[in-house]
């Protein structure tokens, strides 16, 4: 056996993306032994996924064990979780924070449970429809687990006074192939990918009980309950503020050093929620809510997009409701009726109404839930405004137009913008979106571009203009991460993939699909990958094909650090008859050449 190091990274199946801090303490003991039972480490993890199209993706994790060296299984799931992946898609959660023994560990499992799965997909029309989850035999999908088990050099090591990190990516892409939608039938096979580190570009969030606040050392202590979990333990975690921390305490909003001290007046035990950024050295806080201002305080919550509005009535389509009693469901379309002693909080400090509100507007209701009629009465409860994301290609550079794709990942279409106008000729147009860009720098903004723009949407009835930026995104596409995801047909004659001078060469795909980090635009039809070429050190990996895997009831893996080692590996199979049928890669791409260097690999063997 070769001597174990700290893990750089490390690949599981299945794609919600949990990031793991182990922190050492105890004894000051650097062996590499097995741990004895009294020396432990602590483990952090959190949770997060990729993007990708679906509206709601919730599903249970039974357990998550680690297996030692010494054949221990260590248990760091303290309950069984439902967890909607969809809600981790631009965010990372801090899940929990557990003592757990020192050692090598070189396994670890996931027991994924289906049976009251809530998966919801848009249709061609943009519209949220359920889905069936199905195996790749047409059978309905139950329990799934991951396994992974480390390759000879690579070990997951806890000991004392050190760290660690590791991270799990439930990549929704590669776990699942949507096969019609009228039924909505998706075809899973779970697919999870891991890394030793934390994602500096992701928000961060921790949900949780207060504990005490440190006003010298500009921080706050917190009991982590993750998810909609009500109760549990699930460890402690500190997070520090800073003067420009922004607060909405029972909802009123603050902030810097007005806000701590509001926090700080608010019994232990009050629900808290931190958005920041996580690092080596811990979490810092650029938001929090605490009191009444947490969804989960005492009220129903929806949380969705508005996709009309009537007088005081909104819609919000492809919206999941969780109830005061901790359960959740998403609604096709959900009414959420407002009056003038509605909180509205999130656009401008202390600048929000319920006119405000316009369409395209990403909301967090808190109110009264009548399920039945799928309709939440906000007339004494709150609005939370969240920041939101069109993308869309520019039709006029000045003032700034533009043909939208999509508002925050709904389909631009299944939008109706009635009454957003000062009257009905200026109601806003999706396919000739105004722009309000204010200070932002354009100039380099010509007709034909594709941007990622942030903001919000004009405030109901004074379009135009028809939503007001905050900031633009113009991508550069040979420098943005791409995602390339291709399936292939196997046939003796013709493999999907073969290896050249350490070069992949790619067939066609029945299914290929490119997008590009930040943007939902799907560009297969435009650039046609041909050519894959891995850097030196990257995530690499070789999966089994679903026969095997039905077979042994489980995921199995094998991961390598090193580009070369993957591609020998690779070619010793495809010399003994497997072929790829499935392929994910992730890294820039050459338009013109069709050529993607990719820092990220993933096959599945037939």
């Amino acid at each position: 056996m070769n001597k174990p190091h700290m893990l750089n990274h490390w690949i599981l199946g299945f794609g919600f993306l949990a990031s793991a801090l182990l922190v050492g303490c105890g004894t000051a003991d650097e062996d590499h032994d097995a741990a004895t039972t009294n020396d432990t480490g602590t483990l952090q993890i959190a949770i997060t996924d990729a993007e990708e199209d679906f509206l709601t993706y919730r599903i249970d994790i039974n357990s998550i064990n680690l297996v030692r060296e010494d054949g221990v299984e260590v248990s760091v799931l303290p309950a069984t979780t439902d967890v909607d992946f969809v809600q981790y898609q631009e965010l990372s959660e801090l899940f929990a924070s557990l003592a757990v023994p020192k050692g090598v560990y070189t396994s670890v499992a996931l027991d994924l449970d289906y049976a009251d799965a809530d998966i919801v997909i848009q249709n061609d029309s943009g519209v949220g429809v359920s889905a069936t989850a199905v195996d790749d035999e047409g059978a309905t999908l139950s329990a799934f687990t991951v396994l992974l088990t480390f390759n000879d050099d690579e070990y997951l090591q806890v000991s004392p006074k050190t760290i660690a990190h590791v991270t799990l990516d439930l990549d929704l892409a590669a776990s699942n192939t949507i096969l019609s939608t009228d039924p909505a039938v998706v075809q899973v096979a779970p697919y999870m990918l891991a890394t030793a580190s934390v994602d500096p570009e992701r928000e961060h969030r921790v949900r949780a009980l207060l504990n005490s606040v440190d006003a010298e050392t500009l921080s706050f202590n917190v009991d982590i309950l993750p998810m909609r979990l009500r109760r549990g333990e699930f460890g402690s975690v500190d997070i520090s503020v800073s003067d420009t921390t922004a607060y909405e305490v029972d909802g009123v909003e603050y902030t810097g050093a007005a806000g701590l001290i509001a926090l700080a007046a608010k019994a232990q035990d009050t629900p808290v929620v931190s958005y920041g950024t996580r690092s080596e050295t811990g979490f810092v806080a650029s938001q929090v809510f605490a009191g009444s201002s947490v969804a989960w305080a005492d009220k129903d919550v929806v949380k969705g997009v508005v996709t009309a509005r009537s007088g005081s009535t909104l819609t919000l389509n492809g919206a999941v409701i969780e109830t005061a009693t901790g359960s959740a469901r998403a609604h096709q379309e959900v009414s959420v009726t407002m009056a003038d002693t509605t909180e509205v909080t999130g656009y401008r400090l202390g600048d929000a109404d319920t006119a405000t509100i316009s369409v395209g507007q990403r909301v967090l209701v808190l109110g009264d839930l009548n399920e039945d009629a799928s309709a939440v009465d906000a007339s004494v409860g709150a609005v939370q405004m969240k920041a939101n994301r069109i993308t869309g290609e520019v039709t006029q550079a000045s003032p700034l137009v533009m043909d939208l794709l999509s508002i925050n990942k709904r389909t631009a279409s299944v939008f109706d913008m009635s009454g957003t106008g000062v009257d009905a000729a200026n109601d806003a147009d999706v396919s000739a979106y105004e722009i309000d860009t204010a200070t932002l720098n354009v100039s380099n903004i010509t007709d034909g571009d594709w941007l990622v723009v942030s903001g919000y949407p004009t405030a109901f009835g004074a379009a135009p203009y028809d939503f007001d930026a905050t900031s633009i995104v113009r991508p550069d596409l040979s420098s943005v991460s791409a995602r390339y995801d291709a399936r292939f047909v196997t046939t003796t004659d013709t493999p999907a993939v073969t290896v050249e001078n350490q070069t992949l060469l790619v067939g066609d795909g029945f299914r290929e699909r490119l997008h590009f980090k930040g943007m939902r635009i799907e560009l297969s039809e435009q650039i046609d990958i041909v050519q894959i070429q891995g850097v030196t050190e990257g995530r690499f990996s070789l999966r089994e094909g679903e026969a095997r895997q039905r077979r042994r009831h489980h995921q199995q893996m094998d991961m390598y650090e090193n580009y070369a080692d993957f591609i020998t590996a690779l070619s010793a199979k495809l010399a003994d008859g497997q072929q790829v049928s499935h392929l994910i890669a992730s890294g820039t791409v050459d338009a013109d050449s069709g050529v993607l260097t990719a820092d990220h690999i993933t096959m599945t063997l037939k």
